[in-house]
């Protein structure tokens, strides 16, 4: 498992989950930690294209 160190504004990415905000502008940002805030959403991509790969093959 790797683990991650350092500076992270852990407030803004607790404001795009809140608020529902599109954080794909805080991609590139030294201090957003794009992969913690959007890990659901990666899973749910997974999920649908599992579904689809059930379904056609």
């Amino acid at each position: 498992m790797q683990y991650t160190s350092g500076c992270w504004s852990f407030e803004s990415g607790a404001l795009i989950k809140i608020l529902g905000l599109d954080g794909n502008r805080l991609k590139e940002q030294q201090y957003y930690h794009y992969d913690a805030v959007h890990w659901q959403d990666y899973l749910a991509m997974e999920q649908i294209g599992n579904e689809f790969t059930e379904l056609y093959n």
